[in-house]
C-alpha cells in the first residue's frame, strides 16, 4: 500500500462525512418547509370556511366566489394544533 492510497482513502472518508452533513441539513430544511406548507394550507382552508360562513349569514352563495380549499392532509381542528416534527 502506498502513502497516496492512504491519503485517497482519508479524502474519501472526509468527502463522505461532508456529504452526510449536507444531506442531513437539507433534509432538516425540507421537513421544516413541509411543516410550514401544512400550517399555511390549514390557515388558508380555515379562512375559506370562515368566509363561507360569513357569506352564508348575508345570503351570498359561496359558490359564486370560487373559493376552493387546498387538498391537504391537515385536519379541521383549531389552528395552532399542527404538530411540528
Amino acid at each position: 500500500m502506498h502513502a497516496s492510497d492512504g491519503r485517497l482513502r482519508c479524502n474519501i472518508v472526509q468527502v463522505n462525512k461532508k456529504l452526510e452533513e449536507v444531506l442531513t441539513n437539507k433534509n432538516s430544511i425540507i421537513r421544516a418547509l413541509q411543516y410550514d406548507v401544512a400550517k399555511v394550507s390549514k390557515a388558508h382552508n380555515d379562512l375559506i370556511r370562515v368566509y363561507e360562513a360569513k357569506l352564508a349569514e348575508y345570503g351570498v352563495p359561496a359558490e359564486q366566489l370560487g373559493f376552493r380549499p387546498l387538498i391537504t392532509s391537515t385536519s379541521t381542528g383549531p389552528a395552532g394544533l399542527v404538530a411540528g416534527q
